[in-house]
């Protein structure tokens, strides 16, 4: 019984652990025929350049199916990370935000009036 549940335990963490992890991985020039693949199976593509990438966001699972007819793909982020990057707000230390622009030359264009 005892060792039932612990491959119990174990099988369901597995799925668990295994169902949230999914990252993006990039085919390096893929054909348009690539593109059509993944649009018409509605893969969930992330990114796309003609002649040069295509990203998808993919499962374990997918990628290890992917890797048999590309060799190629390799893994380039997280989802996480490509969530992330997709943020609006970003600040960068050191720029002035476009709100802080727009005040600044309202400011000075109240010092010299027109």
């Amino acid at each position: 019984m005892r060792k039932i549940t612990l491959v119990f335990i174990l099988l369901l963490s597995v799925v668990f652990l295994g169902a949230g992890s999914r990252f993006v991985a990039r085919i390096d020039h893929p054909s348009l025929n690539d593109l059509t693949r993944f649009q018409n199976s509605d893969a969930d593509i992330a990114a796309y350049h003609p002649g040069l990438y295509l990203d998808l966001v993919l499962s374990s699972e997918e990628y290890r199916d992917l890797l048999k007819d590309y060799p190629q793909l390799r893994i380039t982020q997280t989802e996480e990370q490509l969530k992330q990057n997709l943020q609006s707000q970003r600040d960068i230390p050191g720029y002035r935000s476009y709100n802080q622009v727009i005040t600044e030359l309202q400011q000075k264009r109240g010092y010299k009036p027109v």
